[in-house]
């Protein structure tokens, strides 16, 4: 069967998100044209399909059909083959007869950057009657339907194969169509230049493909929104699969987000004048090490990093050779430490493994800690939730910049472990932060320590009191470590003395939490957990405590269960209420349970996750709570639970059952 003389074939692929802009770029490399039409709505983060899918289609076959001759409502005419880049979940109460004619492919495969596979393009042009065994081929996705049909790669109905040959569409400076030409035979065209790609955005959403530095460029630049330059640099330093071979990826470090002076509320960092050299590290706030990380994380877990309490500073990692027009997932991590301590690019928290194996974009974010920023003094005109404050700003940079990277801000993740995790559950309840990301991944939050803390609070407020507004920052410290004495008088909260206040700008008043997080559950989608054994970290520090596991008989177990009821308290009770509140609010959600199941005293205790989302040989590799792993199979399961956020973050959704060695998922209701 032979193609009808005046379309021209080719691929629509409905679906501009991250999964379709790949496949474009797959089949452009492979000199097939593809056009794509979005499905998104201007107005929401995204619709259901049965709502969108007959805009989609009209839009689809406006725009696809003009590009190839063809007009008219539906499928558009003159395509080989049309793809529909969705979720199998969204094809609830769509109408089984617009499916006709086309092939769904699950939006959670990846195309990446690798050559288009030999059988897509031979079967496109074999004019198969059937499209099942491009069906079977598609590693890694869920085909829910296939084309009943498929037309010949053959214009002229002689059999001879015609090379398309792409270029801009006149007038259009963005170069985002395509104009089709024929020409029998011969070596396909050259690659159209950077920034071309074989692309036609619908009026649901602007899709553009600005020029983007080459793999081989030793300073990747981006050019933000304001028409400044930001020039970073590439890091192929550290191994990022199981063989430790390095994966390169392209680094902004050090960018400023907010400005402040001490105890003032964060401003946005002035626009950047010219080109940002955004090539050291950001500062960390000043802080002391925290002695309960020992034997959990390597030794000098700030490393190099300098301290300066104006850290409002962030760092960009992206896949190297991302186009700034990709609209990657983007991953904004904040850093954990009890409120005190941690910065957003100490080592412990390299991202490239993720960022290289999973093709997302990750924002490492260093904000304002304990008496800088989460102690509020009314009497000493001290505001409340500075911290938190820095963080909405870091978020605004992101949605404001971060598609200059080829990140999308319509699919932002907040991530967060410990205290980390803390604030981002209380950002999807703080005011100025609603919009700001569509994901939270919350891990390890202390729930349990969180409420019923204003006695304390005051308590500490007086004697931070006594402390001069101006006083420098090595003096605050010590005042600091008084308060953390003085808290431990307030018993299980006083293990956390900072952090965020109800009441206080920008959180409601405790008695209106759990209506607050209600409210946001409908907006933001959550995958919430703990570990089996988080206090495993802490109870060696507790007196007497240490030496149980060396009494005979008995003492093992009374430590464990020691463990298991702190575990329980602090952190899985409050996991729970969480997710069930959610739930009932009719939100999203997913609830996981870390547990590795080894015998280590350190084994899936607080933090012991971390070294497999960020895994690093070179970091970790020295850790006393991995000293009896097996490397290769711990790195192996460290690329799962990698891939498991990844998923989250792009998809908003999780395969439910266990990752053996890792995790236990649930969904939530």
């Amino acid at each position: 069967m032979s193609a009808s003389a005046g379309p021209q074939p080719g691929v629509g692929i409905l679906g501009a998100g991250r999964a379709g802009t790949a496949l474009a770029r797959a089949l452009q490399r492979a000199g097939i044209p593809a056009w794509i039409a979005s499905t998104r709505s201007p107005t929401s983060m995204r619709f259901h399909l049965a709502q969108y899918a007959p805009r989609a289609t009209a839009v689809a076959a406006e725009q696809i059909g003009q590009q190839t001759g063809g007009s008219g409502p539906g499928r558009p005419d003159g395509l080989s083959i049309v793809v529909l880049m969705v979720p199998q979940e969204d094809l609830d109460g769509v109408d089984p007869g617009w499916l006709d004619g086309v092939l769904l492919v699950d939006a959670t495969n990846r195309w990446e950057d690798e050559p288009l596979p030999d059988w897509f393009e031979d079967s496109l042009q074999a004019g198969l009657s059937s499209s099942e065994a491009i069906a079977a081929r598609f590693s890694g996705s869920t085909v829910v339907k296939t084309l009943n049909h498929l037309s010949h790669w053959d214009l002229d109905g002689g059999g001879q194969r015609v090379q398309p040959r792409l270029q801009p569409v006149a007038g259009d400076p963005a170069n985002m169509g395509l104009e089709v030409g024929g020409g029998g035979g011969g070596p396909p065209p050259p690659p159209p230049p950077p920034g071309t790609v074989s692309a036609q955005t619908s009026s649901l959403e602007s899709v553009t493909f600005p020029d983007t530095p080459t793999s081989s460029s030793t300073t990747p630049r981006w050019t933000l929104p304001t028409g400044a330059s930001v020039q970073g640099w590439i890091d192929a330093s550290s191994g990022s699969d199981g063989t430790g071979s390095p994966s390169a990826v392209w680094r902004a470090t050090g960018i400023p987000y907010a400005q402040a002076e001490r105890y003032c509320p964060a401003e946005p960092a002035p626009a950047v004048v010219g080109t940002l050299e955004a090539t050291s590290l950001s500062p960390a706030c000043p802080q002391r090490d925290l002695a309960i990380l020992e034997g959990a994380a390597p030794a000098n877990p700030l490393g190099d990093l300098t301290q300066d309490e104006h850290c409002q500073h962030l760092s960009v990692t992206v896949p190297a050779g991302t186009d700034p027009g990709e609209r990657l997932p983007v991953m904004v991590r904040i850093h954990g430490g009890s409120y005190v301590a941690g910065a957003g690019d100490q080592p412990l928290y390299g991202t490239h493994a993720l960022v290289a194996e999973q093709r997302v974009i990750t924002v490492n974010v260093t904000y304002r800690l304990g008496m800088f920023g989460f102690l509020g003094v009314p009497d000493a005109r001290i505001p409340a939730n500075l911290g938190l404050l820095d963080l909405i700003e870091a978020l605004r940079w992101v949605q404001e910049n971060i598609a200059a990277f080829g990140g999308d801000p319509q699919n932002v993740t907040a991530w967060g472990e410990s205290a980390g995790a803390d604030a981002v559950a209380h950002l999807m309840i703080a005011e100025g932060a609603q919009g700001l990301f569509r994901r939270a991944i919350i891990q390890s939050a202390p729930f349990g320590l969180m409420r019923g803390r204003e006695a304390m609070t005051n308590a500490l407020g007086a004697v931070a009191a006594e402390v001069p507004a101006d006083a420098p920052p090595e003096e605050l410290l010590t005042v600091q470590e008084r308060i953390e004495r003085t808290a431990l008088r307030f018993g299980l909260r006083g293990a956390m003395p900072f952090g965020p206040e109800y009441g206080h700008h920008p959180l409601p008043a405790a008695a209106d939490l759990d209506a607050a997080w209600a409210q946001a559950a409908r907006r933001v989608d959550v995958l919430v957990g703990w570990n089996a054994r988080e206090a495993a970290l802490f109870t060696p520090g507790v007196q007497g405590v240490k030496v149980l596991p060396e009494v005979p008989l008995v003492g093992r177990a009374a430590h464990e269960g020691l463990v298991r009821l702190l575990t329980e308290s602090i952190y899985g009770r409050g996991v729970r209420a969480f997710l069930a509140r959610h739930a009932r609010a009719r939100g999203n959600g997913y609830q996981y349970l870390f547990d590795t199941g080894s015998d280590h005293l350190l084994d899936s205790s607080h933090a012991a996750e971390l070294p497999m989302l960020f895994w690093d040989r070179a970091v970790w590799g020295s850790a006393e709570s991995l000293s009896e792993v097996d490397r290769d199979d711990y790195e192996s399961r460290a690329r799962q639970m990698r891939a498991a956020w990844a998923t989250f973050a792009c998809t908003g959704h999780l395969p439910t059952g266990t990752i053996p060695g890792v995790m236990t998922v649930e969904r939530a209701g």
